[in-house]
């Protein structure tokens, strides 16, 4: 397990921008008209097995560019490298014209990071570092938009192992009430759906035989990682009284990186080739 003083810096950065994404969030959704985004395109995409916002025009270059500036601001009052870091990419990303910072928004509202990698060649930029920013500054208009569809998330029941806001793949799963009930948590924009408990989130396997948790000890059913031996993917599960907040949402799965390199190490892959981004 990474010791609290290793976590520390970490947690206190993904903190501050988990906070600051909550906060760009409210007065997105604040500045948003009534219809915004639109409710029945939303569930008549749902109906269709398509995400919710998807093709939704909701973010823009400018709007992108600002938020990049406020998070990297939020993340230098936590830890000055990291926060530099943000902004000197978004100085990167202010180069670009108007025109390729819109395209750069719709690209990071989808999630579709294949189609940005390039970007970060272009301006010679760590992918890594590139997506990421990316992926933080559109966090705040998805969760604002997802607050928005609360009720036709309530009302959703289709069993789907992305997010059916964003598409998103989850960060962690959250097990509730006596039967361990199991909610999928995405990180992106928020979103809590219901998924059956015995069964694979990645490949769909049931088998008992297939699935196995690892957990350490006394851990079994509070904090563990649901491995499939067919696909060899896992994802962490964590018992909860109450849904977590958003902030706790990425905070918990910094705290629980033990299960990861656990899983790791045992020959597990978080995610599979089905995510759209195995940074997020």
């Amino acid at each position: 397990m990474a010791s609290h003083d290793a976590l520390h810096p970490a947690k206190a950065v993904v903190r501050a921008l988990a906070g600051e994404v909550l906060r760009q969030s409210q007065e997105i959704a604040a500045r948003w008209p009534s219809g915004v985004p639109d409710l029945v395109a939303a569930e008549t995409r749902l109906t269709a097995g398509v995400t919710a916002l998807e093709g939704e025009p909701l973010l823009g270059g400018s709007a992108l560019l600002h938020a990049t500036r406020a998070l990297g601001a939020a993340a230098e009052a936590a830890e000055p490298g990291v926060g530099q870091t943000m902004l000197g990419i978004a100085g990167h990303l202010e180069t670009l014209d108007e025109v390729s910072l819109d395209e750069l928004a719709l690209l990071a509202i989808g999630g579709v990071w294949e189609a940005v990698l390039p970007l970060a060649s272009t301006l010679a930029l760590d992918e890594y570092a590139l997506v990421t920013v990316v992926d933080y500054a559109a966090r705040p208009t998805l969760v604002a938009a997802a607050g928005r569809l609360l009720q036709l998330r309530s009302s959703f029941d289709r069993v789907t192992s992305h997010c059916p806001i964003c598409g998103s793949p989850p960060l962690l799963a959250e097990l509730s009430g006596k039967d361990g009930a199991r909610s999928l948590r995405c990180a992106r924009c928020g979103t809590r759906w219901g998924y059956p408990r015995l069964t694979c989130v990645w490949c769909g396997e049931q088998d008992a035989n297939a699935l196995r948790a690892v957990h350490g000890e006394k851990d079994a059913g509070v904090r563990q990682a649901d491995c499939c031996n067919t696909c060899r993917g896992y994802l962490k599960a964590i018992a909860v009284l109450d849904p977590l907040d958003y902030v706790s949402l990425l905070t918990t799965d910094l705290e629980t990186a033990g299960l990861d390199l656990v899983a790791v190490d045992r020959g597990y892959t978080r995610g599979s080739a089905q995510s759209r981004c195995d940074r997020c």
